[in-house]
């Protein structure tokens, strides 16, 4: 016992020995620290004046052990101690999100995909259909959604138009509607090419939208064949207006006041007149004859004739028959329209003619459509359709090879050549109407004068 006693002693002994070794080592060399700073500021204190000494404090590096806060506290006390994080309350929390409407998508199924309740999104559709169909809204048509974790709709934001806009908000259990009408300006544009290809590739290559564009086939198509009567070197002119949104940057045709064609030195010009009577607004040759044809020459745009009427071998068959219509070719889902005002007598499958609809006009006169990809929407049998309506779609379906269309013109129940049919006119502008128009026309040559300079002036 003595001994194990004897070595204990001598343990302590040699740990407190060591314990002073240690603490004089230190000392040591935190002095050894502080002269050697001394000595590496003295230069610097010789040759600067401007720096001066300062006494190097080191007893904060010793911090004595008492000063350290060791004391024993309850786990509860310090979870009590930490802060809680900041929390929102719930009924505050929304997300807001830009949806679009998908194809064969309805607005009720857009807003429960969109997180919204069933039930709620019931509601929405009924404050919304007291000012627009929901029912024909577009594929792609954007909805601005302000949505709570509760499921429910505290904001829906719909652009209606070009420039308004629908925003429903939440009050209390039901929702407040509120109609917007963005500012927009008037900007005219004066432009004027030569036609090197078609006059829609050279439209566009003058900068000229696919709205005017097609505006212009509409203007010109009662007095002008496209397929045969422009040529390289003619020359286009176009005067219009536009409407611009300058909240979202976009803008849209508004009016064309005049058009002119120069083909082969004979020059075509149409201008806009709104008139009390039947005919309301629409274009007239300078001496106020009316333009618009009782059918037009090319129901579909940006075409190219690709078979007339006549004798001809079938491209199917391939015996000589005869061809009692016109082929056009144009890409496929190309847009045909109405060539004039009528009552739809069929819109069905019709053996070789495929897709297949015909209209009876006024005066004795049909026309018929065939190969078409499908029809556009509320066309059918017993209907009506006004001259220049989209009636379906350029296709392939039927006895054929390829895409068109093809187009027959029926005359007391005989097929003519459209391109040598006779067809009336509207009539011309009298009394007041003429004299009205004609000071149109002059303001309107007056503004062209002055747009012309401006461009001849920039350039």
């Amino acid at each position: 016992m003595i001994y194990y006693l004897r070595k204990v002693g001598l343990s302590v002994r040699r740990l407190t020995i060591f314990f002073l070794i240690d603490i004089w080592r230190m000392a040591f060399l935190l002095v050894l620290l502080s002269v050697q700073s001394l000595a590496i500021a003295g230069p610097l204190l010789e040759n600067h004046s401007n720096v001066k000494s300062v006494q190097y404090d080191l007893s904060f590096t010793l911090p004595l052990l008492n000063d350290l806060s060791l004391v024993h506290q309850d786990e509860g006390m310090q979870r009590r101690e930490v802060a809680p994080p900041y929390r929102v309350e719930e009924e505050y929390l929304e997300r807001t999100k830009k949806v679009q409407l998908a194809k064969n998508q309805g607005v009720l199924s857009l807003l429960v995909d969109s997180g919204v309740d069933r039930a709620e999104a019931y509601k929405i559709i009924q404050a919304l259909s007291e000012h627009v169909n929901v029912s024909i809204l577009p594929v792609g048509k954007e909805f601005n959604l302000t949505i709570d974790t509760t499921g429910k709709l505290n904001k829906l934001t719909l652009v209606v138009g070009f420039a308004e806009s629908l925003e429903l908000v939440r009050h209390g259990d039901n929702y407040r509607t509120n109609q917007f009408e963005s500012p927009v300006d008037a900007r005219k544009y004066y432009v004027k090419g030569e036609i090197s290809g078609s006059l829609y590739q050279s439209g566009k290559e003058s900068g000229l939208s696919n709205s005017v564009l097609t505006k212009l086939n509409e203007i010109f198509s009662y007095s002008v064949d496209f397929q045969r009567q422009i040529r390289a070197g003619d020359q286009f002119s176009v005067f219009y207006d536009t409407l611009f949104n300058s909240q979202t940057g976009k803008e849209k045709l508004n009016r064309i006041l005049f058009a002119e064609l120069i083909l082969s030195g004979e020059k075509i010009s149409l201008y806009r007149f709104s008139t009390e009577g039947p005919q309301g607004v629409d274009y007239f040759y300078p001496d106020g004859q009316g333009s618009r044809g009782f059918l037009m020459r090319t129901p579909l745009e940006n075409a190219r004739l690709s078979s007339y009427f006549g004798r001809r071998k079938h491209p199917v068959l391939g015996y000589t028959r005869v061809h009692k219509g016109l082929d056009f070719g144009a890409p496929l889902g190309t847009p045909i329209l109405a060539a004039g005002d009528g009552i739809i007598e069929r819109a069905s499958y019709f053996g070789s003619f495929g897709n297949y609809i015909r209209i009876r006009h006024g005066s004795g006169i049909k026309t018929i459509y065939a190969h078409l990809k499908g029809y556009a929407k509320g066309i059918s049998k017993g209907g009506r359709v006004k001259q220049g309506q989209v009636i379906g779609y350029l296709g392939a379906t039927g006895r054929v090879q390829g895409r068109h269309l093809h187009y027959e013109i029926h005359k007391n129940g005989t097929a003519v050549d459209p391109l040598r049919l006779d067809l009336p006119i509207s009539k011309g502008l009298v009394g007041d109407s003429l004299n009205q128009f004609s000071q149109q026309v002059q303001k309107i040559q007056d503004e062209l004068i002055k747009y012309g300079q401006q461009n001849q002036f920039d350039s």
